[in-house]
């Protein structure tokens, strides 16, 4: 189990909805399936979210400015997802 910030479920159920408005269902729907793993507790949904940054076909390519919602909102996911990412890393780190 992780603890879940409750301001990465808003920023990923912001992201969820423009990405839907914006055209994306299929983006749209891989990020719900990571919000509510993560919001079960379950770091694997970092994962789903994380694993769509990167490379060709990625997150990175949807065609919007660096200001349009969808990219800010997204910087906010990746960034929020990636810190409690090291945050349970340092857990495990301090576990051993």
């Amino acid at each position: 189990m992780i603890d879940v910030p409750g301001e990465l479920i808003a920023a990923l159920d912001a992201f969820v909805r423009t990405l839907s408005e914006c055209g994306y269902p299929g983006w749209a729907r891989r990020m719900e399936r990571g919000r509510s793993k993560i919001a079960a507790g379950d770091a694997q949904g970092l994962d789903i979210v994380l694993n769509a940054y990167g490379g060709t076909g990625s997150l990175n390519d949807l065609p919007f400015t660096d200001d349009h919602p969808v990219k800010v909102l997204s910087a906010e996911v990746r960034e929020r997802c990636t810190a409690v990412r090291t945050q349970i890393q340092s857990v495990r780190a301090a576990r051993k």
